[in-house]
């Protein structure tokens, strides 16, 4: 059943029955996560398998990106702004090289 078709055909008496807000609260949100979770339950990724190609050079790489990004992103020099694009393009294809190896 999906996610809608739950909640309406919930009773919701529980949170009712308490006149005091924050228990008829706590009941509500109660009830509510119990459904929500049901209906989308939690995957678990494995991270047992590392991903032999990346590279120490590529995490390097990586680290300069995000610092240029951080530069250009508080800057007004074009060129600076051109050459992240660029770094950003040849890191691309590094990466993809890797992956196909």
């Amino acid at each position: 059943m999906n996610f809608q078709t739950l909640l309406k055909k919930e009773t919701w008496e529980s949170v009712y029955e308490d006149k005091d807000p924050t228990h008829m609260f706590n009941s509500f949100l109660f009830t509510f996560l119990k459904i929500f979770q049901s209906s989308f339950p939690v995957e678990y990724k494995s991270m047992k398998e590392k991903n032999d190609c990346i590279t120490q050079g590529i995490k390097i790489s990586c680290k300069h990106t995000r610092s240029l990004y951080e530069f250009t992103k508080n800057s007004n020099d074009p060129k600076a702004k051109v050459h992240y694009i660029k770094y950003c393009k040849i890191l691309r294809k590094v990466i993809k090289e890797a992956a196909l190896q």
